[in-house]
């Protein structure tokens, strides 16, 4: 079982985090600049950009737009060797978790 959490910064906002179990960081609307501890070379992520996270790294994530929007994906295992995502890729797999427990768009 995953979960997908969704979070929104503000222009030159700053946030950091321990990663505790496998991530994917994905970029729903804004730009983002992502730095991973232990990784030689930051992010620039664009809507739909994402990034798996290391356990046990520190993640810092910087707003260079007006409003960014992000999700993390969470699982048990490392999302990369989970099966569905090396099936159809991380923007799918999100999508599809994402409509299963919220729906897809709605009609007026």
């Amino acid at each position: 079982m995953h979960e997908i959490r969704m979070f929104e910064l503000e222009e030159g906002a700053q946030t950091s985090w321990r990663v505790r179990r496998p991530q994917i960081l994905q970029l729903v609307d804004g730009l983002a600049w992502v730095t991973i501890e232990g990784v030689p070379t930051d992010h620039w992520l664009g809507p739909r950009g994402c990034v798996e996270l290391p356990v046990g790294s520190r993640v810092w994530l910087s707003a260079e737009s007006s409003i960014v929007r992000f999700s993390l994906l969470e699982g048990r295992e490392s999302v990369s060797e989970h099966w569905l995502f090396n099936r159809i890729g991380p923007w799918r797999l999100f999508a599809r978790v994402f409509w299963a427990q919220w729906g897809g768009p709605k009609r007026l």
